[in-house]
Formats: C-alpha cells, sequence, structure tokens
C-alpha cells in the first residue's frame, strides 16, 4: 500500500473517532456527566424563643410596649375591681422570666377602679338609703338631735361623699332628729309622756290609717321626746305616725 493511501485510511479512522466521541458513544465519562442532580429535602427552622417580661404594676401602655420590645404581642385584656391606679396591670397570663414563641399573645388583667361613694348630705333618709344601696353599699342610720335640720334629712355620712371605696363597705347616715320639746306645763300634766304633741294616758296607741287595733289612735306626726312607750316610731327617726 503507498503511503498515500495509508495517510487517507488514517485520517478517516481519526474522524470516525472523533466523531463518535462528540456524540457521546459508549464513553463512561460522558454517561456519568448526564446523570440527573440528587435533591436534598429541608426542614423549617424552629420559632425563635423569647423570654417573657415581668409587666405587673405596669400601666397598661407601659405594658403594651415592652410586650412589643421583647417580640410579644397583647392579648385579651380584662378587668377587676382593685384599689390600685385604672389601667394599672394586675396579672399577666404568662410567667414572667419563661420562654415562649416569639410573636405569642399575652393576656392582661387591669384594674378597675372601686364605685365612688355617693354624697347624699340634705337628702331625705329613704332617698340617701336608696342611692347608696344602688351604688352598691351597704346602709346604716343612726339619728341625731338638732333644730339646724329638718328631721329625717341626712346631715352627715362616713365615709364621706366622693371617696372611693369597695362593693359592700357599710356608709353610715346621721339623720337629724327634732330636738325634745320644753318641760311641759301643770296644765299639760295629763299627757304620755315621750309624745308630743300630747297624747293622754291609753292602754295602746296605735297610728290613724294603719293596720293597729288601738283601742287609741293618734294623727300624726308625732314628735318622739322619750322611751316611745306606744312604739309608734317604727323606723326611730323621731317622728311617728309620719303617712
Amino acid at each position: 500500500m503507498s503511503s498515500i493511501r495509508r495517510t487517507a485510511v488514517l485520517a478517516a479512522c481519526v474522524g470516525i473517532v472523533v466523531a463518535a466521541s462528540a456524540c457521546g458513544g459508549d464513553d463512561p465519562t460522558a454517561a456519568a456527566d448526564s446523570d440527573p442532580p440528587k435533591v436534598t429535602e429541608s426542614t423549617p427552622d424552629e420559632p425563635a424563643k423569647v423570654r417573657v417580661p415581668h409587666v405587673t404594676g405596669l400601666t397598661l401602655g407601659h405594658a403594651t410596649k415592652r410586650l412589643r420590645t421583647h417580640g410579644l404581642r397583647l392579648g385579651d385584656i380584662s378587668t377587676r375591681l382593685s384599689a390600685k391606679p385604672r389601667r394599672t396591670v394586675l396579672h399577666q397570663s404568662r410567667r414572667a422570666g419563661s420562654k415562649t414563641e416569639e410573636g405569642s399573645t399575652i393576656s392582661l388583667v387591669i384594674a378597675k377602679p372601686f364605685p365612688r361613694v355617693p354624697d347624699t348630705v340634705g337628702e331625705n333618709r329613704r332617698a340617701a338609703r336608696r342611692e347608696l344601696r344602688l351604688a352598691g353599699f351597704d346602709v346604716l342610720k343612726t339619728t341625731q338631735r338638732t333644730g339646724s335640720a329638718t328631721p329625717g334629712m341626712v346631715i352627715d355620712q362616713a365615709p364621706t361623699g366622693g371617696i372611693r371605696a369597695k362593693p359592700g363597705t357599710t356608709v353610715t347616715i346621721t339623720v337629724a332628729k327634732k330636738p325634745p320639746p320644753p318641760p311641759p306645763s301643770a296644765e299639760a300634766s295629763n299627757c304620755t309622756t315621750g309624745y308630743s304633741p300630747c297624747l293622754p294616758p291609753a292602754y295602746d296607741y296605735d297610728c290613724a290609717g294603719g293596720s293597729g287595733d288601738g283601742p287609741e289612735y293618734a294623727d300624726g306626726p308625732i314628735y318622739v321626746t322619750g322611751s316611745d312607750p306606744y312604739d309608734l316610731d317604727s323606723d326611730s327617726d323621731g317622728i311617728a305616725c309620719e303617712s
């Protein structure tokens, strides 16, 4: 074979090898490069934990700011009667210093002031008693003889009106009672001691128009100036048979 023909055959073989390499052929390196990449599953990070701040004793506004500073949110708000200033935090739903997830809500209980005691001085005793009871207070009545106020009028009270007090607190009202009349004259000696105007002595008296059975009846008002032997002053304000 001539040298020119051998050169032509060699060149053809080289071309065939190059073509096969370019098309992939059976080259193990090319097969390895064509495999798809592996997919790795990843788990999300756990939520961040934050420490719950101490907010009890703060005002609601300051407590809210402190919770936000620590990555927490304000939850439900409820109220409780307390002597502490209005909107003071009395309780928090999560213990201070404990850890919780960032963004969690913290519920708070805040102070609601005690009601104010109504001022009843100058009012009729019945109206005063009704007003105090409607406000949530118990009532105790005492009397004081005085000529400077209308009998049955409230002339003093304790605790005084306007202050805040716990519901159920007893408010003592002092009711004016007419002072005793001057000693009876000799002409009026035929009167039962302790009443003005005069009630002549009898077995018993009841107020006229009432349900009593007498035998004698008194038309009011009758001012009780002594021991009230006929028990006419049922509410002990010094005035009997008022209605």
